[in-house]
């Protein structure tokens, strides 16, 4: 039998720092009705949830109802979780401390497993905004994890690869399988403008199309094809797309010929992969928000680390800073006997740091200042207390290790260190305040 397999993958995320009216609206638009769908539908999906959403359930209590479902949905075998970001750091640009990367990792696997119990199940990695770099990619393997996944302008940029991405088989970066979005087909259903002009909205039609496209790019063999998107996209992105409807495009699928849902572990162990070997490793790079077009000037991730926007120079200076004064100080709690104080105060300050390197800062700098004095001033607000929460945090390195019987090269490399970010943040403040 000829069948057609379509892998759908939901990330739901919200930064720790959210305004609260804005985690109420997608708990209750789009949370709580997509897991419902979820729960109530023949399906198999996969799903990525950073924890740092989860963790809030007591400041938000309505996320218990959508923990449960999810929790029930998986415990009845329709969801396969992933691995990701504790709190959505941009992993690409943290090649240079890939025990960061690991440590978010680790922590989003920790807090998952004492949330979800025995039915996380996570195989594969889910790196926030599908950032890929060669670093990703060889840290998953390191860690043994299963898979990962990249968009398609990713692919698309190597035209030697082949013509379209892969449906019949799954290429292999040293032995890691390397997935790629249907970036058409996932903005056919997430983008509204596509959306409307495609299938007026309506997700049965979504289904029926998809399906049409799926026979004629497979060319009546096997194959598959990869849906991703945020999971805010029903009902808070796009109203129209309510529970029921979501429930109609599970249903559709479900019972369409030689077509079945998938999770991505599943397209592993059905088809072949194609290992490149590790010399193409270098040659992945990019974004779900990255185009061809982007690749072709040199611009891998032009939402968080653009050359030509100021703002996110400023604001990486600062990030390798706080990163850099917090190894200093956490090798020196390792090698030295501290007193308690001391210890309590790194801790903190390793804390504050997991929470500060999520992404989204640097996605607000890269949107700007646009619309009225109220969007404005948010926008700076969100750039100026992470940029604060950074700085914070280095001084509170800073004072440690001064305070300390460390030697006098570490003091000076603090002192560097301290000296660089004291120029990041004055800057990134000069130029957020006028908006605040």
């Amino acid at each position: 039998m000829k069948e057609k397999l379509v892998a759908i993958l939901l990330h739901f995320y919200q930064p720790y720092w959210q305004f609260p009216e804005y985690v109420i609206r997608a708990i209750e638009k789009s949370y709580i009705p997509v897991s419902r769908a979820i729960l109530k539908s023949e399906i198999n999906l996969t799903v990525n949830i950073t924890s740092c959403l989860l963790e809030r359930e007591d400041e938000f209590p309505r996320l218990k109802e959508f923990r449960e479902n999810i929790g029930e949905a998986a415990n009845n075998g329709k969801i396969e979780f992933t691995h990701s970001s504790a709190y959505h750091a941009f992993f690409p640009m943290l090649e240079q401390y890939p025990w960061e990367i690991q440590r978010q990792i680790e922590l989003n696997a920790e807090k998952s497993r004492e949330i979800f119990g025995g039915t996380w199940n996570a195989r594969g990695l889910f790196s926030p905004e599908m950032g890929i770099s060669p670093s990703v990619l060889k840290l998953a393997r390191a860690l043994g994890i299963s898979w990962t996944i990249a968009d398609a302008p990713v692919y698309d940029f190597r035209p030697k690869l082949g013509q379209t991405i892969p449906y019949n088989l799954i290429l292999g970066v040293e032995g890691l399988p390397l997935f790629f979005r249907s970036q058409d087909w996932s903005d056919n259903l997430s983008q509204r403008d596509r959306a409307h002009k495609l299938h007026g909205l309506n997700l049965e039609m979504y289904a029926h199309k998809l399906y049409e496209a799926i026979d004629f790019w497979v060319n009546n063999s096997s194959g598959y094809i990869i849906i991703a998107m945020d999971g805010e996209t029903f009902g808070e992105h796009i109203n129209e797309y309510t529970e029921d409807n979501l429930k109609s495009l599970f249903q559709t699928l479900f019972h369409l010929k030689d077509l079945r849902l998938a999770t991505l572990s599943e397209l592993v162990e059905t088809f072949p992969i194609h290992n490149l070997g590790i010399e193409w490793e270098h040659d992945f790079k990019g974004s779900w928000s990255t185009s061809v077009e982007n690749l072709r000037e040199g611009i891998a991730y032009p939402l968080w680390s653009n050359p030509h926007n100021n703002l996110h120079s400023l604001q990486w200076a600062l990030t390798y800073s706080a990163i850099e004064a917090t190894k200093l100080t956490e090798d020196f709690v390792q090698e030295h006997k501290v007193p308690e104080n001391m210890m309590i105060s790194y801790q903190e300050s390793r804390v504050i740091l997991d929470r500060a390197l999520n992404s989204c800062q640097y996605w607000w700098a890269a949107r700007g200042f646009h619309g009225t004095s109220e969007d404005k001033a948010r926008v700076a607000t969100i750039i100026h207390t992470n940029a604060f929460d950074l700085w914070q945090l280095l001084v509170n390195n800073f004072l440690l290790l001064i305070a300390s019987n460390a030697n006098l090269e570490s003091r000076r490399k603090i002192f560097e260190i301290k000296n660089d970010a004291d120029k990041a943040f004055s800057a990134i403040d000069e130029i957020v305040s006028p908006y605040l």
